[in-house]
């Protein structure tokens, strides 16, 4: 440190006889420069008040000393980690900075003029929160941290939360043009994407916070793709967001002719028939079934004289980058009706919990005894008379990881007979592998269920992941509809009604009932009860090793259905 005054003028001879050896002349007479010695140290200051003290001997022989009090700020940072805590925490910025800290001075902390309330400090560490912060925002966040004695450098915070893709604009094996919808940082500096190891080439190097668009060549292969997108230096990478179409991938029956009860849409049948449902709208519908949504939560039963049929949405999970559940909620709900003819709403508010506050869940369930068209996803489709739609909204969900993404876990529980004809299938896009439709067969009937990739991100048409997840011994099977990552989310399931039978259901001339499962019309996922059809066609895939896993599990499910 250094000491200033007047008149230092005091040593007699050989000044580092004469004086301290830790002082040093610098101006004569009016200013020292005083190193400061470990001896010196008297006490320990517990608090911001106290002082350290020393004694400063100008001249020994002439008895001239000077006492000194002072403090010492070491303080230095090294590391700084910031984190919005867990999935519900909607706005509170946390940083952790390492280093080494004086316990007793009273720091101050802001983030771009944003008071950082401390919250703990050691000697190594110290820790504060910043209020009403955004997860995505559009300049960089520094951090600025003072005491009375000095001011420190600026720290540049990181939050960890891009690249982040949350939607993927359709591509074919023909290759093309692809947006890339989500976030990626506030200040791009670099910028890369490859597809499955190819460069996808942006352009004209331009970008924005919250989309990157580029051009692959063609020849690429058909189904999920490896996508890697590196922002300054900063990677993210996803296996099961961006699906390679096929232009030769259609299924829609014999002639692409949809059994002359729907048409051919991106490949797959979409039925215009209103008493017609089905894989390619081969199934006539029947609407003898008594229909009672459950106020507990969202789901409902289909009851018919020799069976039952219960649908429910049962939770929302967010997983990994590696797939393992980070977190799942299990919401309490308030219910209300809204009775009509011909259509009567039900709706679930999630009630929200103490440590749930930011997020908001909302279903809405819909009975209608007329057939209607709704528009989602860009796909138009048309609900059979008395059929149930289930739009699930998830709000505010906040994510721990910018890898992690969401899924919407249901539950199916059947009784139903068995007989020789029992079994189940399990069919699976053939390129991308995700799942299409399951078939379960009993005595009076069978289900029968479809499924197709898509949903809402934030707004725009996504990938979404349809699995099945889990059986149980009690004839219960859980189902997951996936997502990306996104703050705006939406689902559409619908079911309907189911036609009762007599006879055996494995002669192609007698009348069959089926419940169509999950099954996603662009996001939708459909529950659709049938009749009339006994055969049905699993189409070639090459997931056969899994498809025969799943298909073995569904059997020794449905297998045991009680009689």
């Amino acid at each position: 440190m250094t000491i200033s005054g007047d008149n230092f003028g005091w040593f007699m001879g050989d000044y580092t006889k004469d004086t301290n050896t830790y002082l040093k002349l610098l101006v004569p007479n009016s200013l020292l420069l005083f190193t400061l010695p470990v001896s010196a140290y008297q006490g320990s200051p517990q608090n911001y008040t106290d002082y350290w003290k020393t004694f400063l001997f100008l001249s020994q022989n002439n008895n001239m000393l000077l006492r000194a009090f002072y403090k010492v700020d070491n303080t230095s940072i090294s590391k700084t980690i910031s984190s919005f805590g867990s999935y519900n925490d909607n706005s509170t910025l946390t940083l952790s900075f390492s280093g080494v800290f004086q316990p007793y001075f009273a720091y101050k902390i802001n983030v771009n003029g944003v008071v950082c309330n401390i919250i703990e400090i050691s000697p190594v560490s110290i820790g504060c929160t910043v209020s009403n912060m955004t997860r995505y925002p559009t300049e960089n966040l520094y951090a600025y941290i003072s005491s009375v004695i000095q001011n420190y450098t600026r720290i540049l915070v990181d939050l960890n939360n891009y690249p982040l893709i949350n939607a993927v604009s359709n591509v074919t094996t023909s290759g093309g043009a692809i947006t890339l919808y989500g976030y990626y940082g506030p200040n791009i500096n670099s910028v890369g994407v490859t597809i499955n190891g190819r460069a996808c080439s942006i352009f004209n190097d331009t970008y924005l916070p919250s989309l990157i668009s580029c051009s692959i060549k063609g020849q690429l292969s058909p189904g999920m793709a490896n996508i890697t997108v590196r922002v300054n230096e900063k990677i993210y990478s996803s296996t099961s967001i961006l699906e390679i179409q096929s232009v030769k991938n259609v299924d829609c029956g014999s002639n692409d002719g949809c059994n002359g009860n729907g048409v051919c849409q991106m490949g797959r049948c979409a039925c215009t028939n209103p008493g017609y449902t089905g894989f390619y709208c081969e199934s006539p519908v029947g609407n003898d079934t008594i229909v009672l949504p459950i106020n507990q939560d969202p789901g409902a039963y289909l009851n018919g004289s020799q069976s039952e049929f219960q649908f429910n949405m049962v939770a929302i999970q967010e997983l990994n980058a590696r797939g393992g559940v980070e977190y799942e909620l299990r919401p309490q709900w308030a219910y209300s009706a809204q009775k009509g003819s011909p259509m009567s709403t039900y709706t679930y508010t999630m009630v929200n919990q103490s440590n749930e506050t930011s997020v908001n869940i909302t279903v809405i369930l819909t009975h209608s005894t007329e057939e209607y068209t709704v528009n989602f996803a860009g796909h138009d489709t048309l609900y059979p008379p008395n059929s149930i739609k289930m739009t699930v909204y998830i709000n505010g969900w906040q994510y721990s990881s910018n890898l992690n993404t969401l899924r919407v876990l249901f539950v199916k529980q059947h009784t139903l007979q068995t007989s020789a004809c029992s079994g189940s299938n399990v069919g699976y896009d053939e390129f991308s592998g995700n799942m299409e439709y399951i078939k379960i067969s009993g005595a009076t009937g069978s289900y029968y269920g479809r499924f197709l990739p898509y949903g809402l991100s934030d707004g725009r048409i996504c990938f979404s992941k349809n699995e099945l997840v889990n059986t149980t011994d009690d004839n219960r099977a859980f189902f997951g509809i996936n997502l990306p990552q996104c703050r705006s989310c939406v689902i559409d399931p619908y079911f309907t009604s189911l036609t009762e039978v007599s006879g055996d259901h494995c002669s192609r001339n007698k009348a069959a009932w089926y419940i169509i499962l999950p099954s996603v019309v662009g996001g939708v996922l459909v529950l659709t009860l049938a009749a009339g059809v006994t055969v049905l066609i699993l189409k070639k895939f090459r997931q056969k090793k899994e498809s025969k896993n799943i298909s073995d599990k569904m059997q020794r499910v449905f297998g045991q259905a009680s009689a």
